[in-house]
């Protein structure tokens, strides 16, 4: 009994430690320690909240996993009218062609109304031709002939070809087939495709009113625009962004990375304050993707 009323008396008069001081709260301490601790993380949580909001993500980054790393050809290199295919009361169509990167040239058509001063870049889906969206033929319901609306209201409008989903003789789709490739030496598929985009981006300079695109050109249009801030305005239908369900999607849309810092919120802030339009018509295609078989 003596050796522990001694062994108290010992540590109740012991001085505090170097730095601190002798706790003397009342009532309920473990709840007091509770809330501090919840004042603590909300103060952080606030401070995370505000340095994201000053936060952008990063252009130069997104570029570089989409593989649009090689230099564009100069803008001083003109388009190339090939030949003239079409005529109308509202505009005239030019087949045409225009020096991209390397050795790689983009190619569509150019539906030129008289005295257009002002242009636009119309993407369409891999599945839909550039005759098919400037209304040559009956293939398309209206709504989907974006390419001749814009034409017939005055604008320039430029209609680049994509790469298509056709099955080849090696068993996966066109676009897959491309991807494959490509992944392994660092570039994609998508790079290519919005690289031949930003090179008409790179000859239209101030005249480019906007872009707009639909499906797999839905997703070229809203990356281009969160790439290139000279693109005023982008205009995105049958296309919801990436999310969780890209697992799911055509392969040819696997992007390494993508996710962890380019979800659509992400995209939708590189592109603000510039004017971006998703539309949830005319619908997206639909892409059969059979176990076992490609996905493209």
């Amino acid at each position: 009994m003596l050796i522990v009323l001694f062994g108290c008396n010992y540590i109740c008069s012991a001085e505090p430690l170097a730095g601190t001081k002798r706790l003397d709260w009342e009532g309920d301490i473990a709840s007091r320690l509770i809330d501090s601790a919840d004042a603590f993380l909300l103060k952080k949580i606030e401070e995370t909240l505000a340095k994201n909001e000053l936060d952008q993500p990063d252009r130069a980054e997104l570029a570089r996993i989409l593989g649009v790393v090689d230099k564009r050809v100069a803008a001083s290199s003109h388009l190339e009218v090939l030949s003239k295919v079409a005529e109308s009361d509202d505009f005239v169509v030019h087949e045409i062609r225009w020096e991209a990167f390397g050795d790689v040239y983009g190619e569509g058509l150019w539906l030129a109304p008289p005295n257009a001063k002002e242009s636009v870049i119309v993407i369409p889906d891999a599945d839909q031709t550039p005759e098919e969206i400037a209304g040559f033929d009956d293939k398309l319901p209206m709504v989907y002939q974006t390419a001749r609306e814009y034409a017939a209201g005055g604008l320039n409008v430029f209609v680049p070809v994509l790469i298509n989903r056709n099955l080849g003789p090696h068993k996966i789709s066109n676009r897959e087939y491309l991807y494959r490739p490509a992944f392994e030496l660092g570039r994609h598929l998508i790079g290519y495709e919005i690289q031949k985009v930003l090179a008409l981006v790179d000859r239209l300079g101030a005249e480019l009113v906007g872009i707009h695109g639909h499906g797999e050109g839905g997703m070229l249009a809203l990356f281009s625009a969160a790439i290139d801030d000279r693109i005023p305005k982008a205009t995105v239908s049958g296309y919801s962004g990436p999310d969780a369900d890209l697992w799911q999607e055509p392969a040819e849309r696997n992007v390494f990375g993508l996710l962890k810092q380019f979800d659509l919120a992400s995209l939708k802030k590189m592109i603000a304050p510039r004017d971006l339009k998703i539309l949830a018509h005319p619908p997206g295609p639909q892409v059969l993707i059979e176990q076992k078989k490609s996905r493209g």
